[in-house]
């Protein structure tokens, strides 16, 4: 087997791509590095990368290659070392830093959203209309509205880069979303935060 093959068997685009300090989705997108790119187009998959932006495409060793800035067989060697790639196809990961602790500001954010999803989770249930005919509860209407965002928003918080976090946490705050929910759970009892903190 090659030099070639080897590191095609063993490393895939997004290990490649993340090992050189590309931030990549969950869903495999990420900005391509390859063109001013504000919003991610290329999409990395198992055996190639695609960029529906520029058209780039190639396999793990041409985009290690254009990262990098070397040639294809430069980059062959250069993953085979990197991911201590052996003949026999198997890998010795390479040494990883710890992940970067979340800041201040994405702790309190997500304390905040937790508190508002608990919020509406109980006004859901609390303030459910018990016949078509009923009138429906404020609470309950805030709660159908709000619910599906702020569980996506938490998860997102809980599961995105550090980088992707702080992006969130800072959109939240300059569009006053997160503001305004501080100030709608002021709104409601203290010891009902407390409760719903402990649930």
């Amino acid at each position: 087997m090659t030099i070639f093959e080897r590191a095609k068997a063993a490393v895939s685009p997004r290990m490649a791509a993340e090992h050189y300090g590309l931030t990549v989705k969950r869903s495999g997108m990420l900005c391509c590095p390859f063109h001013n790119d504000r919003t991610p187009s290329m999409k990395l998959y198992d055996d190639h990368y695609h960029c529906f932006g520029c058209g780039a495409h190639g396999d793990v060793i041409d985009l290690a290659a254009e990262i990098l800035g070397i040639s294809p067989g430069e980059a062959a060697k250069r993953l085979v070392a990197d991911f201590g790639v052996k003949e026999d196809l198997s890998i010795s990961p390479p040494e990883s830093k710890p992940p970067p602790k979340d800041s201040e500001e994405v702790l309190d954010c997500r304390c905040v959203l937790f508190i508002y999803f608990r919020l509406l989770r109980r006004w859901m249930e609390e303030f459910a209309p018990e016949t078509p005919d009923d009138e429906l509860d404020d609470r309950f209407i805030e709660a159908c509205r709000m619910f599906a965002t702020i569980d996506d928003m938490s998860n997102e918080l809980h599961l995105a880069s550090h980088e992707e976090k702080e992006q969130l946490v800072s959109f939240l705050r300059k569009n006053g979303t997160l503001d305004w929910i501080e100030a709608r759970l002021k709104q409601i009892p203290e010891e009902l935060v407390y409760e719903l903190m402990e649930e």
